[in-house]
């Protein structure tokens, strides 16, 4: 796969997700997620706009957004686009 523009973004203030990754190129977004035993696992989304990704970095609660506003409206896999931190 060739390089994919975008931004990831570290979350520091969420237990459940831990990073959040945008391909705009394509509108894919990544979201790695604690699995527990320190085991971390990406998530792929795919037609994510922009305007719902920008909703998700400025929410207050990451789990709570996630949960509601991109879990069940996206299809979800598992991500080969980032390697298991």
């Amino acid at each position: 796969m060739g390089h994919l523009l975008g931004f990831s973004a570290p979350v520091s203030s969420s237990s459940f997700i831990k990073q959040i990754t945008y391909y705009s190129e394509n509108n894919i977004l990544v979201v790695t997620i604690q699995a527990g035993n320190q085991r971390c696992i990406p998530y792929e989304y795919h037609d994510v706009p922009l305007q719902t990704v920008s909703g998700f970095l400025k929410s207050k609660s990451k789990g709570k957004y996630f949960n509601k506003f991109i879990k069940k409206k996206y299809s979800e896999c598992l991500s080969f686009l980032l390697k298991d931190s």
